[in-house]
């Protein structure tokens, strides 16, 4: 998964042409804050996307490997076969157009070892099932908030970085977005103008 879940979400979704009335995650943080005894607290974000793209989540049961279905026997797959192939990338973009060519011509046309139907083909049977996708895409920036320090920094991801002097003392928005910017707002204060980088 990228490093936030709203953008490997939008990629997923778009590649499926729809979005599941459910979706099933395993514990990662982003996704799940802890495992409560009777109820799950979500990540916020992972909540806003939720809400945003009209999918429920669920988490799996720690310990309980069968709620996992059977994505993680698909890593298994991906490596044997895909990455034994493709050993060298020029870029994301590249990457991914490789795996999308692996997908469509190889993968796809597999026959599933459980359902035993070509997978293109049993895909096409739920297409119907699956809700329009939301074309707005969310914002995927990983965001969080920061105490500026006396002497005018932040701690973002073990490392620190300056801000201007006008923010020192305060309380400030971080975002961190995909193509690795980190501009930083005062509290609340977000579109109002570009953002101090920092």
């Amino acid at each position: 998964m990228p490093s936030t879940p709203t953008s490997g979400w939008f990629g997923a979704s778009s590649g499926l042409a729809g979005v599941p009335k459910e979706v099933l995650v395993d514990n990662q943080k982003c996704a799940v804050l802890r495992h409560g005894p009777q109820q799950v607290p979500f990540h916020p974000r992972f909540l806003d996307l939720a809400l945003h793209y009209g999918f429920r989540p669920w988490a799996c049961r720690p310990g309980l490997a069968r709620t996992k279905g059977k994505d993680e026997r698909n890593i298994g797959s991906i490596k044997p076969h895909f990455f034994v192939r493709y050993r060298a990338f020029d870029s994301w973009a590249h990457l991914n157009q490789l795996a999308e060519q692996w997908l469509r011509e190889e993968a796809d046309q597999r026959v599933h070892g459980t359902v035993h139907k070509v997978v293109v083909e049993r895909f096409a049977r739920e297409v119907p099932h699956l809700q329009p996708l939301n074309a707005q895409r969310v914002d995927p920036a990983y965001r969080e908030t920061r105490q500026v320090s006396w002497d005018g920094f932040i701690d973002v991801r073990g490392n620190r970085y300056s801000v201007p002097d006008v923010l020192r003392d305060q309380t400030v928005d971080v975002y961190i977005s995909l193509d690795g910017r980190l501009p930083v707002w005062a509290a609340g204060e977000r579109g109002l103008g570009r953002g101090a980088g920092a």
